[in-house]
């Protein structure tokens, strides 16, 4: 009802009609230039925004209580806490992300964020700072690697990556180089 508002000016500037077709307003021209009709549209867009304003409110409420609870919201957990030490642990020892996620049958997303979780758990301080004060930039195809770091070590780790853009390289390699360069400076 609020685009109503935002919709009127224009269809009386043009000459248009907005008829009510069915129900309690039925026959009723929306778009008529009365001040009957202009109160009537400006009710309605209040009954409707304290509607809107009343459900989010009740959610908010709804959710403090669950959470006051010890409920758990949103979507379960891809991994439980098991799966997700072994994920760690597998990780540690070299495994792929894309490996642990076909291996646990979830998406490598999900595989990433336990790493994540566990990293900013279980990292040191530096280690959380670094995280926190961080920009995520992937690398480019078939090179996918997220840092999220500050901008420095992503510059320090383009430079390590330098024999990616050779002439001897692959064409893959190069564009992965390339496209790594391109967030880096995107990001600045």
């Amino acid at each position: 009802m609020a685009d109503i508002l935002a919709l009127r000016p224009v269809l009386i500037r043009r000459g248009l009609h907005l008829r009510v077709e069915s129900g309690l307003l039925s026959g009723i021209d929306l778009a008529s230039d009365d001040p009957g009709t202009k109160m009537m549209v400006n009710v309605l867009a209040a009954v409707l925004e304290f509607q809107r304003d009343m459900i989010s409110e009740n959610t908010r409420e709804g959710v403090a209580v669950a959470e006051a609870a010890g409920k758990t919201l949103g979507r379960p957990a891809s991994l439980d806490p098991d799966q997700a030490a072994k994920v760690v642990e597998a990780f540690g020892e070299g495994t792929a992300v894309k490996a642990l996620a076909r291996q646990h049958q979830v998406d490598p997303k999900a595989i990433r964020r336990v790493l994540d979780d566990h990293l900013l758990a279980s990292g040191d301080e530096t280690v959380r700072t670094a995280l926190a004060s961080g920009r995520t930039i992937r690398r480019g195809q078939g090179h996918s690697l997220r840092i999220t770091a500050p901008l420095e070590l992503h510059r320090t780790a383009l430079q390590q990556a330098v024999a990616l853009a050779t002439e001897s390289s692959s064409s893959a390699e190069r564009k992965a180089h390339r496209v790594y360069a391109t967030r880096i400076t995107a990001a600045t």
